[in-house]
């Protein structure tokens, strides 16, 4: 069983590495900066709990995945578009594929009572609605809510991306 590391452990183990691994620290390193600004970002811009903005997340998921049956989007602007046109007309009784509490409390593996409470506060801010044909949907300040989230996270996923290819890091798990 290995040991973990403590203190003056890490700057030992950090002398010790090679050049690749050391492009995979920068990489990992990276990847943990991106993740704490997802983070931080949620707690920022949107003013939710993490479980919330999850809930968030499971709903929109489940969105794009019914709009992709139907056809692909090319540019963000038309899934935003999308998005709002199946907020605003109801998509999923048509496919009958309603999402409700239970489904996303398995999906986030949290208490089903903690799930419905989250999206009754989530239908409160009209982030999501619920609707006995549609189930839980995104609602009327969802797109409002969430596209400058979803700007600053494709810009900072696209510098994350750029330091995985500057590292060399990119190369190497696409060619695993």
């Amino acid at each position: 069983m290995s040991k973990a590391l403590k203190g003056s452990d890490y700057i030992k183990a950090a002398t010790n590495l090679n050049a690749a691994d050391s492009d995979y620290s920068k990489a990992a390193y990276g990847f943990q900066v991106f993740l704490t600004d997802y983070y931080r970002r949620v707690k920022k811009d949107y003013k939710l709990d993490f479980d919330s903005f999850m809930i968030i997340v499971v709903v929109l998921q489940h969105s794009i995945y019914e709009l992709n049956k139907e056809k692909t989007h090319e540019t963000l602007d038309e899934l935003k578009n999308e998005i709002l046109q199946t907020s605003e007309e109801g998509y999923f009784k048509e496919k009958n594929r309603k999402l409700g509490a239970g489904n996303i409390s398995n999906v986030l593996e949290i208490p089903d009572e903690t799930a419905r409470r989250k999206i009754a506060s989530l239908i409160k801010m009209k982030i999501l609605e619920k609707s006995k044909q549609d189930g839980i949907i995104l609602g009327k300040n969802f797109v409002e809510r969430h596209s400058k989230f979803a700007d600053q996270t494709l810009k900072s996923l696209k510098g994350f991306i750029r330091n995985l290819n500057k590292t060399g890091v990119l190369k190497n798990i696409l060619e695993e």
